[in-house]
């Protein structure tokens, strides 16, 4: 297991959500001039995203903040689930470096409960790589008008347990505007240790330089007119924001059985060297820690999705703000403070499976937080203040599984933030009790298809309806296109695709005809009785009767061993029930019974659960029953237990990998494989350089004569006897013989026959040679 999810393990666990979120993946983003994050999520429905100066941008999600004139306001947002907020909530873009993430996830509104978001807008979670998705040297160079250039570079690597991941950027621009230049350089670093298959640790620096004129507003009729202008008491005082900031962090995610644990702590340090309309200069020290438990179990028969966790942030702004003189030079004090914030943040959320594709959710997340200000300066009056927020937001939904790539969801959320230090500035009674921001959201909708929002991204369709000689439609037979197709098919096209429909409609006739007829034999021979005796008396095997449905309605004393449900216990619940909890959420039991109404039979190979919870690895078919009229009225599974089959097959899987490795660092033996029936030899690269053969003339295959080609003339007669007796007696032999390329060199044969002896007629032989002292071992393959 790894800390840090894929891109398909983030969307298959953000979309158990039952509400507005996404994730936006770097195939999106990441081979685009990408500047800033608005080139990331400007399509993401719900966010709106607006340049502002330099990297610097407004976003807001559903609205929230969307005012703000500078800073963002109304949304948390985190690198690796690391808070990049400052503990009283207010944040800023610059220290975003938008072509470092491997994917970006989006929770609007209360759907950032995992967050302990103290925002109404909801959270976004910057994802870096890791070393083991990692390119070893990824780099590139941007440029573009009014002086920007940009350069990237990333590497990242594995040895044994440890990874890492690196990446730095910098940047230059002149700006549209006068007096909007700027400079920016930033670092992430990431370093992972395996502890063992169910722990990994990783921690994590990033860096941030950037130094960023502001032009400032101007009028109307000067943006109209002169919109390179920039304001000109902005550029007497040279207001400019420079930050340097640095940031550590360590997560450890652990495997318990069923529980996935994840905990970290972090610390951020900024300082702000901000002179506008006054000088800022300010420091913040952020600290924190947090905790996040999932548990996905079966509870009986019931699948149970409980996440719990709690967020810790607590830091401090000392800031000092002077007059500032032209040219941004610092004049004389005008304040002095120290705000100090706390957050303390626990949530759970519950998700219990009434079927194997539904599930209800209910949420709940209490928030107590603290703004503590000192006032030093007390030269305007003492402004120092303290207020205390203790918040409750509950949530409560639903998530419908309508099919693999479909999605039904509703929710009802509350969520609330505390006012920045911006706005509860103590400075008069009314600011400092500002009360808590509260909303209420609805969101009842449907999830858009990941075929189209993911990979394969498909953007043209077409199909023709599949129907039954009764005329029932049964589904469709369908073409798909990456490319957009305005003008849709040909009426050629259109033709060939309705007569292909119609050709795939005969087959499947055909083979529900000719199932019809074999089952109709065996009930005719066998009878009741039998099917009943066979039924009892297969304990080896797992036998699951099911209704049209797929309810449970009987089975076999194999099915108890194997399963450890009695009959009674089981009948009328769900197939999913010896499912593991990610193929129900893939919908494979539905997907199995499918195949088995279209096909015939759904063939089956994978985990599945025992009343206990323990996997096991099994085997099945899945068959249709039908009535006399052909009219499907159930289901027949047959299981079998292969987990030691399978482990035996891990196992001599495992160690062919380590004899091929050996062979291919060894450099000196080559294997063969000699189809007798086509009389083609096929060996591997080693074989053809041993025997100074071309490897892919060799790979295709080479007859008895062109192979001893390559044998001394006068050897000739020995190998083939040695051949002869391999194929007439089963004889085991060695023979030595000398190549035509390097006459010194003697090749060595040795090997054993063996057969079946049903039929003596050997098809295949199977040698090694070895280089030096070649040794070839023989074994014929019979039938």
């Amino acid at each position: 297991m790894t800390a840090t999810p894929t891109v398909a393990q983030a969307t298959a666990e953000i979309e158990r959500t039952p509400g507005g979120v996404e994730v936006v993946p770097d195939t999106t983003f990441k081979n685009t001039p990408v500047q800033t994050i608005k080139d990331v999520l400007q399509y993401v429905p719900g966010v709106i995203v607006q340049p502002r100066m330099g990297d610097d941008v407004r976003l807001s999600i559903r609205g929230s903040g969307l005012s703000r004139a500078y800073g963002v306001r109304g949304l948390t947002l985190s690198i690796d689930g690391i808070p990049m907020n400052t503990s009283d909530g207010l944040l800023d873009f610059f220290e975003v470096d938008p072509s470092a993430y491997r994917y970006v996830e989006v929770f609007k509104g209360a759907n950032a409960l995992r967050f302990g978001s103290n925002a109404l807008g909801g959270a976004i979670n910057l994802v870096t790589p890791v070393g083991r998705d990692a390119s070893p040297l990824d780099a590139r160079v941007d440029v573009g008008s009014f002086g920007y250039v940009k350069g990237q570079a990333s590497t990242g690597g594995v040895s044994g347990d440890f990874d890492y991941f690196a990446t730095v950027s910098a940047q230059t621009n002149d700006g549209y505007r006068d007096h909007s230049e700027g400079h920016q350089f930033r670092g992430n670093l990431n370093l992972g240790y395996r502890i063992s298959p169910d722990v990994e640790t990783r921690f994590y620096l990033y860096a941030t330089s950037t130094k960023q004129r502001i032009p400032g507003e101007v009028s109307k009729d000067q943006a109209l007119n002169d919109p390179r202008s920039a304001n000109p008491e902005w550029v007497r005082q040279d207001q400019q924001r420079n930050v340097r900031s640095i940031r550590v962090a360590n997560k450890t995610t652990a495997r318990l059985g069923d529980t996935i644990v994840e905990a970290g702590v972090f610390y951020n340090n900024r300082h702000v060297r901000h002179p506008i309309f006054q000088w800022l200069d300010f420091t913040v020290d952020d600290y924190g820690a947090f905790v996040r438990a999932v548990d996905d179990r079966s509870l009986g028969l019931i699948r149970n999705r409980l996440i719990v966790g709690a967020n810790l942030q607590n830091g401090t702004i000392d800031t000092e703000q002077f007059v500032n003189l032209t040219g941004a030079v610092k004049g004389a004090l005008a304040a002095s403070l120290v705000d100090t914030s706390r957050n303390f943040s626990i949530y759970a959320e519950d998700s219990l499976f009434v079927a194997p594709n539904l599930a209800l959710i209910g949420g709940l997340q209490y928030l107590h937080a603290r703004r503590d200000r000192r006032d030093r300066f007390l030269s305007n009056g003492d402004q120092s203040g303290a207020k205390t927020y203790n918040l409750w937001s509950p949530r409560a939904g639903i998530l419908w599984d309508v099919s693999a790539d479909a999605q039904v969801f509703g929710n009802v959320s509350r969520s609330a933030e505390v006012p920045t230090y911006d706005a509860n500035s103590f400075a008069t009674p009314a600011s400092a009790n500002l009360r808590a921001q509260r909303a209420t959201t609805e969101d009842e909708r449907t999830r858009s298809s990941a075929l189209v929002t993911g990979a394969p991204y498909i953007r043209f369709y077409a199909g023709a309806v599949l129907r039954s000689p009764e005329g029932e439609a049964l589904g469709t037979l369908c073409v798909i296109g990456h490319q957009p197709r305005p003008q849709g098919l040909s009426e050629r096209q259109r033709t060939g695709l309705l007569a292909l429909a119609r050709q795939v409609m005969a087959q499947l006739e055909l083979r529900r005809t000719a199932n019809a007829e074999r089952r109709l034999r065996i009930e005719l021979a066998g009878g009741r009785s039998r099917f009943e005796a066979i039924f009892n008396s297969a304990i080896d095997y797992a036998i699951v009767v099911m209704d049209e449905d797929g309810r449970i309605t009987d089975w076999n004393e194999g099915a108890t061993r194997i399963l450890g449900w009695t009959p009674d216990e089981i009948r009328g619940h769900d197939l999913g029930a010896f499912f593991t909890p990610e193929d129900r959420t893939a919908g494979v039991p539905q997907r199995e019974m499918n195949d088995a109404l279209a096909l015939g039979r759904g063939i089956d190979e994978r985990w599945h659960l025992r009343r206990s919870g323990e996997r096991f690895w099994a085997n099945g078919e899945m068959m249709t029953q039908r009535d006399e009229g052909g009219e499907a009225i159930g289901f027949v599974k047959v299981l079998r237990d292969r987990t030691e089959a399978r482990l035996i097959q891990e196992q001599l899987a495992l160690k062919d990998e380590r004899l091929q490795m050996a062979l291919s660092a060894s450099g000196s033996v080559g294997l063969w494989d000699w189809m007798v029936d086509s009389d083609l030899l096929h060996g591997d690269d080693n074989f053809a350089r041993l025997y100074g053969l071309d490897p892919a003339a060799t790979a295709e295959g080479l007859t008895e004569e062109q192979y001893q080609e390559h044998v001394v003339a006068e050897d000739l007669d020995a190998l083939r006897r040695r051949i002869r007796a391999v194929f007439e007696r089963g004889e085991d032999f060695l023979v030595e013989s000398r190549l035509v390329s390097t006459r010194d060199a003697r090749v060595s044969e040795g090997g054993s026959e063996s057969s079946d002896r049903e039929e003596e007629f050997s098809t295949r032989i199977a040698g090694g040679t070895h280089g030096g002292t070649r040794v070839q071992s023989l074994k014929s393959h019979t039938r």
